[in-house]
């Protein structure tokens, strides 16, 4: 009857299905943790699962362990623990940390001489916190995607080096249908 219930989850319970670790002997302290279902092993009638809270332990656990009544306030911690691992693992990334200086360098360059682009960041930071201020966030959030929606649109253009005027405002029709 086991192998039923068994055969009958695995349809239920997909990859990315976020499950309760329950009744759990072997390591009862893992028992109430949200882990997220990676594979089903058909051989050995177990599902590999991932815990939530730590990416880089995986279990092999029996159907029977795991149930799928996971309550909202779980879900939305499990994926704030999943989302958080993936950015410390994109984070500890040489190609990541690279881009990153690479970046910081292309920015600081276009500065003028003598304003680091710590300061610029830190002075966008003062006067978008003075807008707040003066206009309230509505205003101020209005205000700024009126201004960084036409740049969006055009990035495409703006990447390639196309500076001049006429070209964008021709180009803009075209680039907002795509």
């Amino acid at each position: 009857m086991a192998e039923a219930s068994n055969a009958e989850s695995v349809a239920i319970m997909a990859a990315g299905t976020m499950v309760k670790i329950v009744s759990l002997v072997a390591k009862p302290e893992l028992n109430g943790q949200v882990a997220i279902v990676q594979s089903w092993n058909g051989a050995r009638s177990r599902y590999n699962v991932m815990l939530s809270s730590d990416p880089s332990v995986l279990l092999s656990l029996k159907g029977d362990n795991l149930s799928s009544n996971v309550g909202f306030v779980e879900k939305a911690k499990a994926s704030a623990y999943t989302i958080r691992g993936q950015a410390q693992q994109m984070w500890q990334d040489e190609r990541t940390q690279e881009q990153i200086r690479r970046t910081h360098t292309s920015l600081q360059n276009r500065l003028p001489p003598g304003i680091k682009l710590e300061y610029a960041g830190l002075a966008l930071v003062a006067l978008l916190l003075y807008a707040v201020y003066k206009l309230g966030f509505s205003k101020t959030f209005l205000a700024i995607s009126l201004v960084a929606m036409p740049v969006l649109v055009l990035m495409r253009d703006l990447v390639d080096g196309v500076r001049d005027g006429p070209t964008l405002m021709r180009n803009f029709p075209m680039r907002c249908r795509e």
